[in-house]
């Protein structure tokens, strides 16, 4: 998704931070206006997600049920490990996989 993309490239390119704290929503804003296909996806999406979800269990084993959520809100304050037990953790995925 151009999300990830976009996020992938900026923390890759500016020192493994985002250049601007409101990048996620000027993407989706942007996205949401410029494609009928995201704009159909996002006014279709199930509003049944707590977006906070996520971050708490960004540091446990990776597990695809933690990613029900299709936008989900993190938290840059938090330290968070890409491994737990010789394991990846969700984090470890988010950053892994991009």
């Amino acid at each position: 998704m151009i999300t990830i993309f976009i996020f992938s490239k900026s923390y890759k390119n500016y020192d493994k931070s985002l250049i601007d704290y409101f990048l996620l929503d000027y993407v989706i804003y942007i996205a949401y206006n410029a494609s009928h296909e995201f704009k159909n996806i996002v006014d279709n999406l199930p509003y049944i997600c707590n977006t906070l979800s996520l971050v708490k269990v960004l540091n446990s084993e990776f597990n695809k049920n933690d990613f029900k959520c299709h936008i989900n809100k993190l938290n840059w304050k938090r330290k968070y490990k890409l491994r737990k037990n010789n394991k990846k953790t969700n984090y470890g995925y988010l950053i892994e996989n991009e």
